[in-house]
């Protein structure tokens, strides 16, 4: 009995310690899910606030993706690439208590700052700064010569110092420099001369190669004199409250009656002097003797700043409403380039004449690149920004500051795209005729063709509302057709119109071209599918009592598959007419696969059908939760994007050499990635670049292989249609304000990388 009672109590005790030890692995793993949960909650949750901090600081965003611990590295990678496109500082720091007045980048790579707090300081590229001269006075003069590293600038009490950039240092300055009592002052552009106007108005020129012994070249007094700059090396130019007077060095003179003057700049190389007022009047003066030679009215009110475009005889204004623009002086021609939020306080050439850079009181800093004629806009400041500088050969970053004494430095937008023309059309579709050509349809004029050789050039007659273009095989001849009922036939090498069809469609749906000998087919809105010989009457095809919405033509059999407006999917060989049961969705497009095996439909329903024309079996190769919008293959096959209505990009890879349906369309997909992109169009590359231009005037470009993603910001709300060159060198988008918009996709293709490009 005792045995049996062992026996009991040890087995009872093997079954408890069992239960335990599986009520312990229980409770694990159901910590262990809880925990996994609380990490992917976390994560969705790091990923939203950064994608929220894209649209007011995307330098914060990213701070915020270095929190990310989830499992979403693809969406992490989205919002980053973004977050660049936007512009993330390189530099990010604090080195003052009050305004910065001014800033540039030393020799030595570090910032230099002036500020309203009575200090210079220095912040190095780590984000460390330090003081490296105080009593700055509070009138926050100064003048800065980049060709010495010199800056002049106020200081207490009511002198003028001189601050050595390259060597960081305070210079000495004569004695003579003190007497003179300074309230305004200029160098010279070589940094060898200082223009000195006193607080009782005269006028003293130094000669400052040594500073410590300083020669007066010319002392005058001057009525009413507040303000003073060189014009030229041996010109200095004068303010009064009532204009400006130019007084040369070897004696002589000229006066201009300017009153409310606010602004003024100068271009010694061109020998040109322009002076704003607070009305929105610019006038400039040219040449020795000085003379008045243009003047215009170019803001509607105040004018918020001015400088001339190195090498190009413009001036690059600032409108306080906001409009920034350039003045051609040689045309005469004033251009609005971008409109800033809110108003407009600071603006700035790099000396190279490539860049214009723009500050508004928003806090954000507009970086217009006259090489490629795009917009990039930087946000992060809290506060009004007080002082801009633009890029040099030397160091290609943008330095902003503000209000409360912080700077940021900006690298340069990548020059991946550029806007290749312009024109007053509204650009729709568009497409490469070989390595470099490529011809746009618009709304209304001609067609537009575009070379990097040629230019622009326009081709008429045009039917106006013909917006669609079709090419064929070869590119050597394409067709437009739209919105009537006549269909034009256009030979590349001539952009010559070669045959003008009126169809009796209503409008046309789709077109092919047979070879180049201008034989095709069209379907319409009549229900009809129509053979257009080269000579004599056309065949009818088929024929539906509803539209024909797209059809898609198999070279290789030359059986066509068409769809009709109430999603029913035919298919014809010319004589015999088959439907395929059952009728669907509405389909939005249908797409030949380029080894010809697949055709694919897109429906509104969100289905993705496979259409095999060997067997001419039906499988459902995507379902999405909106309509499908877009679909593009890459020229091997392997490779499918899907474009839905929601914003998102389906992308599949498959097996094999081939899309072929042997036995599943689903069962040959080797992954299906989704992406976030609001794409317009979509076009592919052979080595998996995907191109998406978007709604919100970006261009997204993705790599496939790498998974790795591009954000190009085009400065246009309604990107529409993108195509791409037969080499696959370069990319052209279009938008609804007529630009067409050059992408190099070599240069995009380094961005895109494994290897980081150096950052500035």
């Amino acid at each position: 009995t005792a045995a049996l009672a062992s026996a009991v109590a040890l087995v009872a005790a093997i079954a408890g310690t069992g239960l335990y030890v599986r009520a312990v692995t229980a409770e694990r793993d159901r910590a262990d899910a809880s925990e996994q949960h609380a990490r992917q909650a976390l994560g969705e949750l790091t990923l939203k606030h950064a994608q929220l901090l894209l649209a007011s600081d995307p330098s914060a965003a990213v701070d915020a993706l270095a929190t990310h611990r989830g499992s979403d590295a693809d969406r992490e990678a989205q919002i980053r690439a973004e977050a660049t496109g936007r512009g993330v500082a390189v530099l990010r720091a604090r080195p003052h208590t009050d305004r910065v007045r001014w800033a540039t980048v030393a020799p030595s790579g570090a910032i230099v700052s002036l500020s309203a707090d009575g200090t210079i300081a220095r912040t190095s590229r780590d984000g460390a700064s330090v003081v490296v001269a105080r009593g700055v006075g509070r009138a926050g003069v100064w003048s800065y010569a980049p060709s010495r590293h010199l800056l002049a600038y106020g200081c207490d009490p009511g002198d003028l110092c001189l601050y050595d950039v390259g060597r960081d240092a305070v210079i000495p300055v004569a004695a003579s420099v003190h007497g003179a009592r300074p309230d305004r002052f200029s160098l010279s552009r070589d940094g060898t001369r200082l223009a000195v106007m006193s607080r009782d108005a005269v006028l003293t020129v130094f000669d400052i190669a040594d500073p410590a012994h300083a020669v007066a070249l010319l002392q005058r007094p001057i009525q009413d004199g507040s303000d003073v700059a060189f014009f030229e090396h041996d010109i200095v130019g004068a303010g009064t409250p009532h204009g400006v007077e130019f007084i040369h060095l070897q004696g002589g003179s000229e006066r201009f009656e300017v009153p409310d003057s606010s602004y003024w700049d100068t271009s010694p190389d061109e020998h040109l002097f322009a002076l704003a007022t607070i009305h929105g009047q610019v006038s400039i003066m040219e040449g020795s003797p000085v003379r008045l030679a243009a003047r215009r009215d170019l803001c509607r009110g105040r004018v918020a700043g001015i400088q001339f475009i190195p090498g190009r005889r413009s001036l690059a204004y600032a409108c306080a409403e906001g409009t920034v623009g350039i003045w051609d002086l040689q045309r005469d021609v004033a251009t609005p380039r971008l409109k800033l939020e809110g108003h407009a306080d600071l603006v700035a050439v790099s000396p190279a004449g490539d860049y214009l850079i723009a500050a508004g009181g928003a806090g954000t800093v507009s970086v217009l690149d006259l090489t490629t004629d795009l917009v990039a806009t930087y946000k992060g400041h809290e506060f009004r920004l007080t002082a801009i500088a633009p890029p040099t050969p030397e160091h290609p970053v943008v330095i902003s500051a503000d209000v409360l004494g912080s700077l940021r430095v900006w690298p340069l937008p990548p020059r991946v795209a550029r806007v290749a023309a312009t024109t007053d059309r509204r650009f729709y579709a568009a497409v490469f005729h070989d390595e470099s050509t490529v011809t746009a349809t618009s709304f209304g004029g001609g067609l537009t063709t575009f070379s990097p050789a040629m230019g622009i050039q326009t081709s008429g007659p045009h039917e106006d509302l013909n917006i669609q273009i079709q090419p064929s095989s070869s590119r050597q001849t394409f067709a437009t057709y739209g919105l009537e009922d006549v269909l034009e036939i256009w030979s590349w090498p001539t952009m010559q119109r070669t045959r003008v069809i009126p169809t009796h469609h209503g409008s046309v749906s789709q077109v092919a071209l047979l070879g180049d000998s201008g034989e095709l087919i069209s379907s319409g809105r009549d229900g009809r599918l129509v053979r257009w010989p080269t000579s004599g009457d056309p065949a009818v095809l088929a024929k539906l009592d509803q539209p024909i919405d797209d059809f898609a033509r198999i070279p290789r059999t030359g059986e066509i598959v068409f769809a009709g407006a109430d999603g029913a999917l035919w298919r014809t060989d010319g004589g015999h007419t088959v439907a395929f049961p059952p009728a669907g969705s509405r389909v939005i497009c249908l797409v030949l696969a380029p080894d010809e095996r697949t055709v694919y439909a897109g429906t509104a329903g969100g289905d993705v059908l496979a259409i095999d024309t060997g067997s001419w079996r039906q499988d459902l190769a995507l379902h999405a939760a909106s309509a499908v919008q877009e679909i593009s293959i890459t020229d091997d096959s392997h490779t499918l994007a899907v474009a839905t209505k929601d914003g998102r990009v389906h992308i599949g890879t498959r097996r094999g050499d081939s899309i072929s349906v042997t036995a599943s369309v689903t069962a040959s997909v080797t992954a299906w990635q989704t992406v976030m992109v609001q794409a317009r169009h979509l076009a592919l590359t052979p080595d998996g670049l995907l191109i998406a231009p978007c709604t919100d005037g970006v261009v997204w470009i993705y790599s496939i292989p790498r998974r790795r993603w591009l954000y190009l910001p085009m400065g246009s709300g309604d990107l529409r249609w993108v195509t791409v060159s037969s080499n696959a060198a370069a990319a052209v988008a279009v938008d609804y304000e007529g630009r067409l918009l050059w992408i190099d996709l070599h240069e995009a293709r380094a961005y895109l990388a494994d290897k980081p490009r150096p950052q500035p």
